[in-house]
């Protein structure tokens, strides 16, 4: 299932990261969290520097593939 869901997700160009098992132990509601797509992570409530460093990435790859 994550296969076609892979597949799917970067034919859209939506950033997804699969088999996060028990994600829900590590995140609570109103967490701030960064999905960094090309590392396969998510990040859970990041410093200032790293939410900056993240919209940089972001603004760099919507400007790149025109999304």
């Amino acid at each position: 299932m994550y296969t076609h869901t892979a597949i799917i997700a970067k034919a859209l160009k939506i950033p997804a990261v699969l088999g996060m098992h028990n994600i829900t132990h590590h995140v609570s509601a109103g967490d701030t969290v960064i999905l960094d797509s090309i590392k396969g992570k998510l990040i859970v409530n990041p410093d200032e520097k790293t939410i900056e460093l993240f919209r940089d990435k972001a603004k760099a790859y919507h400007d790149e593939n025109k999304v």
